[in-house]
């Protein structure tokens, strides 16, 4: 007996508490279906063949396990780019694009960039694609997520723009004269009762969680910058919300200056900051 795609996506919102699940399976019937908003109150399942829904159900059962959304439809909007991702890698937050935006406002054409863990390269994605003629050296110790920015840059058309570099940034690092440095890395605590059980379960810790209180990365980020950056460089990093304070102490007892901290509009995100030129 047929179903109407309105009761369809009603049955399936009603399984879950969140307020998001209202979207999310919607854009989970868009994707597998090819349909819009209007479509829910005149469509029925009957309309699309069974290998459609069964694909379909498949994905909303998978989401309600909790795989991540991202996941299930293979990419994620990031800054008006279509970013494809991969379990393993890191998904893009909206959260980050507060950070980029800034940089984008920050950076002149022709910058030279570095960022250190470039997960699905949304970041330097962005970059590229919003600032005029930069180039870009995009590192990361997953292979998987070095061939999945490689992949997004290519598709976007940036690939002569961004070089993507498996490696890390606690090998000794002789790479300078960088314009701009930016990172989103692990800050999250271990055993930090705020991550997400679907986040937990899903995505790649070693892409979220770091030692000394999730500060270890940012830490060292903070000293690495120091070589990379010339004279004059700007250093952007991401942070969790309630690290801000530290990030900015670290950074002045490094010696950088012209510190300035940046928000996601609703928590402390970012903070930025000037490598100051050799006396």
């Amino acid at each position: 007996m047929s179903k109407a795609l309105d009761d369809l996506h009603r049955y399936w919102v009603k399984r879950s508490t969140s307020r998001q699940a209202y979207y999310d399976v919607f854009w989970l019937m868009a994707h597998y279906l090819g349909i819009e908003w209007a479509d829910l109150m005149v469509r029925h399942s009957d309309d699309f063949p069974k290998s459609q829904m069964t694909a379909l159900e498949e994905a909303l059962a998978a989401y309600f396990d909790g795989k991540p959304l991202a996941y299930i439809l293979g990419s994620v909007p990031f800054l008006g780019l279509e970013i494809k991702i991969e379990e393993g890698v890191l998904v893009p937050r909206v959260d980050t694009e507060f950070m980029v935006n800034c940089l984008i406002q920050k950076l002149a054409p022709r910058a030279k960039i570095l960022e250190w863990g470039v997960g699905s390269g949304a970041i330097s994605c962005a970059l590229a694609k919003n600032i005029r003629n930069v180039s870009i050296v995009a590192v990361d110790k997953s292979i998987l997520a070095c061939q999945v920015a490689k992949n997004n840059s290519e598709i976007l058309g940036l690939g002569h723009q961004i070089t993507v570099v498996e490696g890390d940034w606690y090998q000794e690092c002789t790479w300078e004269g960088f314009d701009a440095m930016v990172s989103n890395p692990p800050y999250i605590a271990p055993g930090d009762r705020h991550l997400s059980p679907k986040v937990a379960a899903y995505e790649p810790k070693t892409a979220l969680l770091a030692e000394d209180n999730g500060f270890a990365d940012l830490q060292r980020l903070i000293s690495v910058g120091m070589t990379v950056l010339k004279d004059g460089g700007l250093i952007a990093l991401e942070h969790g919300y309630l690290q801000q304070e530290r990030v900015v102490s670290a950074l002045c007892l490094a010696g950088y200056q012209e510190i300035e901290c940046g928000s996601d509009n609703q928590h402390p995100r970012f903070v930025t900051a000037v490598k100051p030129s050799a006396r």
